[in-house]
This record gives structure tokens, C-alpha cells and sequence, in this order.
């Protein structure tokens, strides 16, 4: 997943459940299903993973993006347009 180790500091214990999940979406290098980020939320934070889905595909589009069955990361993914003159490489 990332070769970084996570600090969890004092901060950690000061954290929400929707803090905690937007942290761990924010710095994964891939998309993580409702299981994955149970098993990376600290024991304080934790939510069932069924609740957990159900967070998801509910903020789906809006908060976080689902990018493959299950598989979700923070926010949209999109593409600024090319300007013309870039594109025609003049």
C-alpha cells in the first residue's frame, strides 16, 4: 500500500471517525475498500464495516469517489481541458 510508517501521535486520540477515514483515504496511494479502511482505523475510531459501506456509497460522488466495485478514494477525479494552443503545439 505505502511504504511510510504512520505516526499516531496524540493527535490520534483526539480524532473523529469521519476525521479518521478522510485521513486514511487522504493518504493512501490507492483506493481502499470498506474493509481496508476498517483495518487501518485505530480501535478508538472504528466503525462495523457495514456501517462503514454504508458512509461511502453514501457520500459517493460527493465526499469520496468510488473508482472500482468497493474501492473508494477521497474526492473526484478529473482532468483540466487542454487550451488550443497547447494542444496544436504552437
Amino acid at each position: 500500500m505505502r511504504g511510510a510508517t504512520r505516526t499516531r501521535g496524540a493527535w490520534a486520540s483526539k480524532r473523529t471517525p469521519a476525521s479518521a477515514i478522510l485521513r486514511e483515504l487522504a493518504m493512501s496511494d490507492e483506493s481502499l475498500s470498506a474493509q481496508q479502511l476498517a483495518d487501518l482505523l485505530d480501535e478508538p475510531v472504528r466503525l462495523p464495516v457495514a456501517g462503514l459501506r454504508a458512509l461511502l456509497r453514501a457520500n459517493d460522488k460527493t465526499l469520496v469517489y468510488e473508482v472500482r466495485r468497493g474501492g473508494f478514494v477521497l474526492g473526484t477525479h478529473y482532468q483540466l481541458p487542454t487550451p488550443p494552443q497547447a494542444a496544436s503545439g504552437s
